[in-house]
């Protein structure tokens, strides 16, 4: 069975506003050290999204504006389902993934016992948290949001590596 991106390259629709697919800039090959499983919930689940966060890509479009996107990416969906919309909302551009996911992730991170724990990854938390709170995303220009995102890329990966197991 084809991937869900392979299926969309082959789409009229999707290609028009299609412009490139940047690849992750890292890949987390490794595991979440044991002993920070299994304690809270919440902090497996920060673990698992940003390990997911990680892989995913930076789908570019030509775009201007929001409202055309949502309807474009409604159109996919319908078309194709539920994996259509997986694949366009795991795209690191999207606001709702490297600013607000990244600090609900970091915050959470600064509130857990993982704190204390490892003090370095709070740091790293509250990198991410100063970063994404003063930061005008909606008026940068394309080149400006993949820099931003790839700069994330590396706080993410940075906070997975304290995570990771020895």
């Amino acid at each position: 069975m084809e991937k869900i991106e392979e299926i969309l390259m082959q789409d009229e629709l999707f290609r028009k506003h299609f412009v490139a697919k940047h690849p992750p800039k890292y890949e987390f090959s490794g595991e979440i050290n044991p002993a920070f499983l299994g304690k809270d919930s919440s902090v497996d689940k920060v673990a698992k999204w940003i390990a997911d966060y990680i892989g995913f890509p930076l789908i570019e479009d030509n775009f201007a504006e929001h409202t055309p996107r949502r309807v474009w990416k409604k159109e996919l969906e319908m078309k194709y389902g539920i994996e259509a919309k997986k694949f366009l909302d795991e795209n690191k551009l999207r606001t709702n993934t490297s600013l607000q996911g990244l600090w609900s992730v970091s915050s959470l991170i600064c509130y857990s016992f993982l704190a204390e724990e490892i003090p370095t990854l709070t740091e790293r938390a509250k990198g991410i948290i100063k970063v994404t709170e003063g930061i005008d995303y909606d008026k940068m220009n394309i080149t400006e949001k993949i820099d931003f995102v790839r700069g994330m890329e590396d706080r993410a990966y940075g906070i997975l590596q304290e995570l990771r197991a020895n």
